[in-house]
């Protein structure tokens, strides 16, 4: 065995007993090679680091180590996916901030996971070019939202190479989400009441796929549970006036309850499927959601010139245009 592999497998053991500890997970099985850095379950898979461990390399290691040790600590994947949006960018945003809400709290705890992560973040700001971002309209909102939140959680300022594409949407953002940025960390340690802070914070950022994001009535729990069931309400009506049903009403009441959970649960694989439809009355409010493009570029309204109107014909169409506002 010659000294390189003497170095770089003595390494490898160390950051998988240190993701072990981190995450809590004594069971996490840690392999390395040439696949992108993930977790799934009990087994996590990280870059294979090369011969030569110089100090970027093996800060870029530790801090993938870090991030899904992290995420597999403090992420619950149903808890996640309970409060999901339904719109394509509202789910981008969503995920990035769930996850810069991990690493944040690795960060605030541990200098050591502070530091790599720092290295980690830049290396992904560059892979995904927002260094050569020059104009607002090219910048990608959910990597934009997460390194503002990650700021606000943090007190770390975005990477060099983020940094203007960061700045020329600050003020814009921080105008519609100010207040719900500053309230984050109240939550920061409960990722419940962090993903209902956060949907008030995507809706109040008016996408322009929000509209189908509010017609689905399983987006938000909390206006699901606050809605009564018809059956049951007119049940204990009638419970009330001493009227009393009979085994069979007790057995079609339990399949209409059923019938009507099992409707819930199609409705929502087709909202998924369906995605990025705006309903077709709301064309004339689409037209102010100027913000945000249909790719998820972070776009402000013009005060000059006027939106090009979209087309009507006698018949409504079932796949309605979005209308955005173009910029000075």
């Amino acid at each position: 065995m010659s000294r390189d592999e003497n170095i770089v497998e003595p390494f490898k053991r160390a950051v998988a007993g240190t993701m072990r500890a981190m995450s809590r997970d004594d069971e996490l099985e840690v392999n390395f090679g040439v696949q992108e850095p993930s977790v799934s379950g009990h087994s996590a898979q990280l870059t294979q680091p090369p011969r030569e461990l110089d100090a970027h390399t093996v800060a870029m290691t530790r801090g993938e180590a870090d991030a899904l040790a992290l995420k597999l600590r403090h992420h619950d994947a149903k808890t996640h996916a309970r409060r999901r949006p339904v719109g394509e960018i509202g789910r981008a945003v969503y995920d990035a901030v769930e996850d810069a809400r991990c690493e944040s709290l690795g960060s605030n705890r541990m200098k050591g996971v502070s530091e790599n992560l720092d290295v980690v973040i830049e290396d992904r700001c560059r892979a995904k070019g927002l260094h050569r971002i020059s104009d607002q309209d090219e910048a990608p909102l959910a990597d934009i939202m997460g390194l503002i939140v990650r700021e606000k959680l943090t007190g770390k300022a975005p990477p060099p190479s983020a940094q203007q594409a960061v700045d020329m949407s600050r003020a814009w953002l921080e105008s519609k989400i100010g207040s719900d940025l500053e309230n984050l960390h109240e939550v920061i340690e409960d990722q419940e009441a962090f993903a209902k802070s956060l949907r008030k914070l995507i809706s109040h950022l008016e996408l322009p796929d929000e509209e189908t994001d509010q017609t689905n009535e399983q987006s938000d729990p909390d206006a699901a549970d606050d809605e009564s069931d018809p059956d049951q309400a007119e049940g204990e009506a009638e419970g009330e006036s001493g009227e009393s049903g009979s085994d069979e009403d007790s057995d079609a009441d339990s399949m209409d309850e059923q019938a009507a959970d099992d409707d819930a649960t199609a409705a929502d694989a087709e909202d998924s499927d369906d995605d990025q439809m705006v309903p077709s009355g709301a064309d004339d409010h689409r037209s102010q959601r100027a913000h945000a493009s249909p790719r998820g570029h972070v776009r402000q309204p013009s005060r000059d010139r006027p939106t090009r109107p979209i087309p009507r014909s006698s018949t409504r169409s079932s796949t309605p245009m979005i209308s955005v506002i173009p910029r000075n």
